[in-house]
C-alpha cells in the first residue's frame, strides 16, 4: 500500500540524502531565482525547495503554499517551522533535524 499522509515516514539516512542531491542542485536553483522578490532571499528559496522535495517524498500534495512570512522579512523561518512540522510527524526515529537542515544550508549558502 503506497504511503499517505497519515502513514508516510522518514528516516535520518533519507533526509539527509534529500539534502545531499539538493545539495548538488543549490547552485542552479540559487541561479534561477527570483532576485527581485526580497522576502524569497537565498536561505529561504533553499528551504522551500527542500520543504517540496520532503512534501514529495512523503507523498504529500504539493499545492500547499506557504504565503506567509509569518511576519519576518522573508520566507526562510515560516518553511524551517514547515520543514520541522512535518518531520516530527513523519520521522520514522526521532532524530536532529535541525543540524541536518543547519549544516545543508551552512554548505550551500557557502558555494554561492
Amino acid at each position: 500500500m503506497p504511503a499517505t499522509a497519515s502513514n508516510a515516514r522518514i528516516s535520518r539516512d533519507q533526509f539527509t540524502r534529500i539534502c545531499a542531491h539538493l545539495l548538488s542542485d543549490a547552485p542552479g536553483i540559487l541561479r534561477d531565482r527570483d532576485a527581485s522578490n526580497k522576502a524569497m532571499d537565498e536561505e529561504s528559496v533553499l528551504l522551500k525547495e527542500m520543504y517540496l522535495r520532503l512534501l514529495q517524498k512523503l507523498g504529500i500534495d504539493q499545492g500547499k503554499e506557504i504565503t506567509s512570512t509569518g511576519g519576518f522579512e522573508t520566507y526562510g523561518y515560516a518553511y524551517e517551522v514547515a520543514i520541522y512540522e512535518l518531520l516530527e510527524k513523519h520521522s520514522a526515529r526521532p532524530f536532529d533535524h535541525a543540524k541536518v537542515v543547519g549544516s545543508f544550508l551552512g554548505e550551500a549558502l557557502k558555494r554561492t
